[in-house]
């Protein structure tokens, strides 16, 4: 990885320059965190909500009785906390019976973002 996209070093004021970024080489955040920054950037998360945080299980009646292994399961990570108080995050979900996995990455506020790490974990912990 000796392409500049890849050395470049987010200053944390802004995620408008991240977007920035991803715009300029054509990338949407999703590919630009995939292919450049996986893991976002960690620093400028409140080390208590660093890396993946496990959500719910979702399983419908029908998935109960249709195939013991069906239902959904979701996760999040926040990736970047700016000084403006705001964030990226990538919410996912996973197919429990195919293991098939779709996410994207969502602008908000560094308090929703942190108050969805909460609920997840509080619906991980009802799960257990």
């Amino acid at each position: 990885m000796n392409d500049p996209l890849s050395k470049w070093c987010w200053d944390g004021a802004s995620i408008e320059s991240i977007k920035g970024l991803a715009a300029q080489y054509r990338l949407s955040l999703s590919d630009l965190v995939d292919d450049h920054f996986v893991g976002g950037w960690p620093s400028s998360v409140p080390k208590p909500y660093r890396g993946f945080i496990r959500g719910g299980v979702d399983r419908t009646e029908a998935d109960r009785t249709e195939n013991s292994m069906a239902g959904h399961s979701y996760y999040m990570q926040i990736l970047a906390c700016d000084q403006n108080q705001r964030a990226l995050v990538m919410r996912g979900v996973v197919d429990l019976y195919t293991d098939a996995e779709g996410y994207n990455v969502v602008e908000t506020s560094t308090a929703a973002a942190l108050a969805w790490a909460d609920s997840y974990r509080v619906q991980a912990a009802a799960n257990a």
